[in-house]
């Protein structure tokens, strides 16, 4: 498997889903991420095994049908990434967590835990209860909404420039949907706003301002 590199985060970049908090990353392809060996320690394991959640539905599969599918990318289908290319750490989708989170609430509310593993569903189920805009909410901790904010003021910047119109201040608060479509349609992207300003300042007058 391909290891990739993060774009946006680092170890200090931490989500909180209600009482959880999860290291996260964002990685090349804008895959987000959450940092696989910090999982455990999030969801209330304070042992050492480094893929804790993987262990843990193998144990859950003796009494539910836990998916082969899913164990396999909790382990082997694990994603590898990097953090300036000195250390090669594995991820996992936003989405492989809350289905393995829901499974560990299924198992709690099934009466398959002991005593002292309740408290893994009660955090699973923490997660799951917040984990709305999960997209949003990682752009945030790991600084990819600061770093969208910052791109569209200097855009807004050049088109007023060389305008001569505040009007084109707008620019700032069109969605990010607006602009990822744009950047699909015309072959750009987010840093171009910053290095290359002329051609999306064209792009916006043309479509938005003409």
């Amino acid at each position: 498997m391909a290891v990739k590199n993060v774009i946006f985060g680092n170890d200090t970049s931490v989500v909180r889903l209600g009482s959880v908090a999860l290291t996260c990353f964002i990685l090349e392809g804008h895959l987000r991420v959450f940092d696989r060996e910090s999982i455990g320690t999030a969801l209330g394991y304070q042992g050492k095994f480094h893929n804790w959640l993987y262990d843990f539905l193998v144990n859950i599969k003796r009494y539910l049908n836990v998916p082969q599918d899913l164990l396999e990318r909790l382990q082997s289908d694990a994603v590898a990434f990097s953090i300036g290319g000195i250390e090669t750490k594995k991820a996992l989708r936003t989405q492989d967590l809350f289905e393995a989170c829901q499974y560990i609430v299924n198992a709690g509310a099934g009466g398959y835990l002991y005593l002292n593993e309740l408290k893994y569903a009660r955090a699973a189920e923490d997660v799951l209860n917040n984990s709305v805009d999960i997209d949003k909410k990682i752009d945030f901790a790991a600084g990819f909404e600061r770093f969208k904010a910052s791109h569209k003021q200097v855009l807004a910047r050049y088109m007023v420039t060389t305008s001569k119109s505040a009007a084109m201040e707008w620019v700032k608060t069109f969605p990010d949907d607006f602009y990822m479509t744009l950047f699909q349609f015309y072959g750009i992207d987010w840093t171009d706003l910053n290095k290359q300003a002329e051609k999306p300042a064209e792009i916006m007058a043309d479509l938005v301002f003409s």
